[in-house]
């Protein structure tokens, strides 16, 4: 049973539920009606007080405080607001109390959570209220010199009807039961009454979380409201269906951007363009930068294998279908490149042959890649210098290859 609670009783139906008058009731000052009660608050409860022996009614607080707890430390209710009837003859706490210290609990219901939703359930009576077998303690606090009454309620199995909320149930007394357990009769005689709750007459429905919120005191507290959806950890990993697009209608639009091609695009005929958007086959003929050395070579093979737009300007030694000494406005290209002859063109070392002055008529010639050996530690070592700082080079195998690229 959890920490949660509701007792709405005014006087006049406690002392008629406890079978007493009002003038039997004790400090009554101290109890207010909450839709919400939690550890620590006060209830009605009912007792045979030991020295008039009479049956009295005494607000007191929730949640048991044993006589024998230190005067210096601080009380916590919500350490013993129940007990398992089970073991209660064993527990230090409660051995001492059940000859003697029997008492009645008067609720309207109580509140009990559904796991793993953790939803709470309001459980009541329908039409009267419930009498909950009870034991109960006084404290003195040292500060104020007051003498505190305390109780815990006793909890036994819940039948098979309750079980799916909670596995545990409050001892609910029916008329007969409860005059019989607030006796200071031995605890023999009424140990019989410590069993599930057996009878149908108990009623209850899910409620407001807010419940679990002890300052929530409100009538919304035992509003019905809809039975929550028991869900599966399965349901989390459940993908939504996709709705299926409907491709016709793209491609159509495809087929219809790629019809209206102006200017340059209307060179490229309609065949050759609608190869373009064919995926790609893998092959080894996708790496091209395999088999070239110089930048003429690398853009010789790719052409050949990937046509570009016919505004690039080609070399005339490329065989390209789409290449046109024409431009757009009709007028003759010169597709004859200015340079110099192999002959003439000067000797090129390396990476260096890219910054030459020549260069940019001459760029198709220039090593795309070149294998070199690593210099040496005598190449590598430089002239004395006046400035202080010297950068040190790191050391290399002479045996390293390296690659240069004139890409950077």
């Amino acid at each position: 049973m959890c920490g949660r609670s509701r007792c709405t009783l005014a006087p006049k139906e406690i002392a008629m539920a406890a079978g007493t008058t009002e003038d039997k009731m004790i400090e009554m000052e101290k109890y207010t009606p909450r839709n919400n009660v939690s550890p620590g608050m006060y209830t009605p409860i009912q007792y045979v007080d030991g020295k008039s022996k009479e049956m009295v009614v005494r607000p007191m607080k929730w949640g048991l405080i044993p006589s024998y707890i230190g005067k210096d430390e601080k009380p916590n209710h919500f350490m013993r607001f129940n007990a398992r009837s089970e073991g209660v003859t064993e527990t230090p706490a409660y051995r001492r109390l059940v000859d003697q210290r029997r008492c009645i609990v008067h609720l309207d219901g109580f509140f009990e959570w559904k796991k793993p939703e953790k939803q709470p359930y309001y459980v009541y009576h329908p039409g009267k209220a419930m009498r909950m077998a009870g034991l109960y303690d006084t404290w003195s606090n040292t500060n104020t010199g007051e003498i505190i009454y305390t109780y815990s309620i006793l909890t036994a199995e819940a039948n098979a009807t309750f079980g799916p909320i909670h596995q545990r149930f409050p001892l609910v007394l029916s008329d007969e039961e409860a005059k019989l357990w607030v006796t200071t009769a031995p605890f023999s005689t009424v140990k019989h009454l410590l069993h599930p709750y057996d009878r149908k007459d108990i009623e209850w429905h899910p409620v407001t979380k807010q419940v679990g919120t002890i300052t929530f005191d409100s009538e919304e507290c035992v509003i019905k409201i809809s039975e929550p959806k028991s869900a599966s950890i399965a349901s989390f990993f459940i993908k939504s269906p996709q709705p299926k697009l409907d491709l016709s209608l793209q491609s159509n639009q495809d087929d219809s951007a790629m019809n209206c091609v102006v200017n340059a695009d209307e060179a490229i005929p309609h065949e050759v363009a609608n190869q373009e958007k064919l995926p790609k086959q893998k092959s080894k003929d996708n790496q091209p930068f395999s088999t070239f050395t110089t930048a003429k070579n690398a853009l010789e093979c790719t052409q050949d294998k990937h046509p570009t737009h016919p505004s690039q300007v080609l070399s005339p030694t490329i065989s390209n279908p789409f290449f046109s000494s024409k431009n757009l406005n009709g007028t003759q290209l010169n597709t004859t490149p200015s340079r110099k002859p192999t002959s003439e063109m000067p000797k090129q070392e390396g990476i260096m042959a890219f910054v030459q002055k020549n260069v940019e008529r001459n760029w198709y010639d220039v090593p795309a890649f070149k294998v070199t050996k690593s210099p040496s530690k005598r190449q590598l070592s430089t002239p004395k210098q006046s400035s202080p700082k010297r950068t040190k080079l790191k050391k290399t195998s002479p045996n390293q290859f390296r690659i240069t690229s004139f890409f950077g």
